[in-house]
């Protein structure tokens, strides 16, 4: 909390802030609950500025409060830092007031910042600032005025205000840790944690220090790899037009189970289980397969199937035959049956 000389009204999100707008007994965008006595002050000798018409006088019974209404939410940004400011002045000194902030994500409660500003009144107007971090997963909030130290004379508060501040939006730190990767012959499966980030968040994954691609996802497969082999994967998230330090994790794709001349050595898909069942989209992803120019054909339900990105999809759920031909430049081959039970519609 620090006290200035002003901040700038132009970029004010709190748009009934001056408390300019009184109609049928009520200011407008602000709920004063029956337990607050408040009161509308247009007299000009009590006002803050000659400019302003009006403001807001409150007794000051401790624990009484008021704030902006569910009906004209505060719209803020998330992972922004923003300046509350309050005009304040006392009959008497002595009295406390204290400044909170309710976030909602639409019209879901997210969580409260509680008391992010203190507010100490004298007997003159003096405006107080207090600053706090809107969360990523919050897009509006409600301002709460609330009397923490009680007096036995009124005080007045004029020209609320809330500002964004003219920083790069807070971006969280990621690091290797919150990076899990699941290594497969030729992929690897990498998930990171993204608690903490707006969902708009861009994911941008390299791979050996050379983009690999850019997703909204926090989670993408990278396949086509070599077998046995150590690959660095680096994690950067951009919001906005700020994007953070790559954060890198190395780890090692396994090699064939068998050796590449073994007679039985057979390749088969992972992506259908042991008992035949599976998705009904499906990723063509090997086990043991040697050489990854191999020439693969399929036949889905006794018809040639020519996948696309590397993906087979069943036509319905329930039971489907899938035939495979393997042919490796080596002369190797073989001729896979499947019987499979697609389980997802």
């Amino acid at each position: 909390m620090t006290a200035t000389k002003g901040i700038a009204q132009n970029n004010n999100i709190l748009t009934q802030g001056s408390f300019e707008h009184y109609e049928e007994g009520r200011f407008v965008g602000w709920y004063f609950p029956n337990t607050t006595y408040f009161k509308k002050i247009d007299n000009p000798e009590e006002q803050r500025t000659p400019q302003s018409t009006k403001c807001v006088m409150v007794y000051p019974r401790e624990r009484a409060h008021f704030e902006t209404t569910e009906t004209t939410p505060v719209l803020v940004a998330g992972n922004r830092k923003y300046e509350v400011g309050i005009w304040v002045r006392g009959k008497k000194a002595g009295c406390e007031l204290t400044l909170s902030c309710m976030l909602y994500k639409q019209n879901k409660f997210v969580g409260t910042i509680d008391n992010f500003c203190t507010v100490k009144c004298t007997t003159k107007w003096e405006q107080t600032i207090g600053e706090l971090t809107i969360p990523a997963d919050a897009d509006r909030c409600i301002i709460r005025v609330r009397i923490s130290k009680g007096s036995d004379d009124f005080i007045y508060i004029d020209d609320m205000s809330m500002v964004m501040k003219n920083t790069a939006p807070t971006v969280p730190k990621l690091s290797s840790s919150d990076i899990d990767i699941t290594r497969y012959q030729r992929e690897l499966d990498v998930e990171w944690k993204a608690d903490n980030y707006p969902k708009n968040t861009q994911w941008q994954v390299s791979l050996n220090g050379k983009p690999y691609l850019t997703t909204l996802d926090n989670k993408c497969t990278i396949k086509g790899l070599k077998l046995a082999t150590v690959y660095e994967v680096g994690i950067s998230a951009k919001i906005g037009e700020t994007v953070t330090d790559e954060v890198k994790k190395k780890a090692v794709t396994g090699n064939l189970q068998v050796t590449q001349e073994a007679s039985w050595r057979v390749p088969f898909l992972r992506t259908i289980g042991e008992d035949g069942t599976c998705k009904r989209t499906i990723d063509l992803f090997y086990t043991d397969l040697a050489d990854i120019q191999a020439d693969i054909r399929y036949w889905l339900d006794g018809m040639e199937y020519t996948p696309k990105e590397d993906k087979l999809t069943f036509s319905s759920a329930g039971e489907h035959t899938l035939e495979i031909i393997i042919k490796e430049p080596n002369g190797q081959e073989w001729e896979l049956y499947y019987k499979v039970n697609v389980t997802e519609k």
